[in-house]
């Protein structure tokens, strides 16, 4: 994982129209990109993509943080304390792409890995460390930014122990596309604020 070209080259358009031609088979009402490139290579390609998927298949779409982004926006934040496994070039970079999006980072914790094994591979003591690393009085909200990192489970109790909102990657995906297929107004109890009651977007 990094910044480099050949990082990027996972993320070309050609290979997430073919995928979702594949998904459009099974007649989903919705399709989410679970993945953060966006947040580093600017949220611009991702919009395209959404945009081309869209066009494509005729199914709402987005990403994983575009629905950061989108969360960020519904829950008030403006200020947000960042929580990564990467290394700190991309966590910078991280903070400059939400910036250009209106939101400030307040503090920023990085582990400096930078393959997905290392990601999967996080214990859950790490993981809460790293959390908890990033709580910060100035932060209305931690971002954890990555798809790999198992926060989920975490992110209630990291809630209730520091009252600060928690927005993993993984959880405000699924919070966006049960907006987005019209599963408004349910309760879904033990995945943290987000979740606990689905409103219109």
């Amino acid at each position: 994982m990094g910044l480099d070209r050949a990082s990027a080259t996972q993320f070309q358009l050609r290979h997430f129209l073919r995928a979702a031609r594949l998904l459009g088979d099974a007649k989903v009402q919705a399709i989410a990109w679970a993945g953060t490139s966006g947040s580093w290579m600017g949220v611009g390609a991702d919009r395209a993509l959404c945009d081309a998927l869209q066009e494509a298949l005729g199914i709402p779409v987005t990403t994983s943080t575009l629905a950061i982004l989108d969360a960020f926006r519904e829950s008030g934040l403006e200020r947000y304390s960042l929580a990564v496994p990467y290394s700190k070039d991309i966590a910078d970079r991280i903070v400059e792409v939400y910036g250009h999006e209106g939101f400030r980072c307040a503090h920023s914790v990085f582990r400096g890995w930078n393959t997905s094994e290392e990601h999967i591979a996080m214990d859950q003591s790490i993981v809460r460390d790293l959390l908890e690393s990033a709580v910060h009085p100035e932060a209305q909200g931690i971002a954890v930014v990555c798809t790999n990192v198992q926060a989920a489970t975490l992110a209630e109790e990291i809630e209730q122990h520091h009252n600060i909102q928690v927005f993993d990657s993984v959880l405000v995906t699924a919070w966006k596309c049960l907006q987005m297929v019209g599963l408004t107004g349910v309760h879904l109890p033990g995945w943290g604020r987000l979740l606990s009651t689905l409103n219109h977007p």
